[in-house]
């Protein structure tokens, strides 16, 4: 969980002195060797959008509905930091499932 986030309800970072995905993506197109590294996933406990994933967390932790929004959140911290996600079908169906619910 973040202190720092205000509006957006995730974010991905890198350890300091770790490669920007921007520099990560231009080494790889160039063939060079790029080091594995770790994002982290910094969520704001204080967004309505995590807030909605901790009551349905609560009530059935298996729920389709709490999957499809973990990919949600993670694929728009992805696009926010000007990555590629990985599986955009993946993203469109759970996207167009939370925009079908009432």
């Amino acid at each position: 969980l973040s202190s720092r986030l205000k509006s957006s309800p995730a974010v991905l970072v890198q350890d300091e002195g770790d490669m920007g995905p921007m520099m990560r993506r231009i080494m790889e197109q160039t063939g060079q060797a790029v080091p594995p590294q770790k994002r982290i996933l910094e969520l704001n406990p204080n967004h309505d959008i995590v807030a909605k994933m901790q009551e349905l967390a609560s009530g059935d932790v298996e729920a389709e509905q709490l999957g499809q929004y973990a990919e949600l959140l993670f694929g728009q911290a992805l696009i926010s930091e000007g990555s590629a996600l990985p599986n955009p079908t993946a993203f469109n169906a759970a996207l167009t499932a939370t925009m079908l619910r009432d």
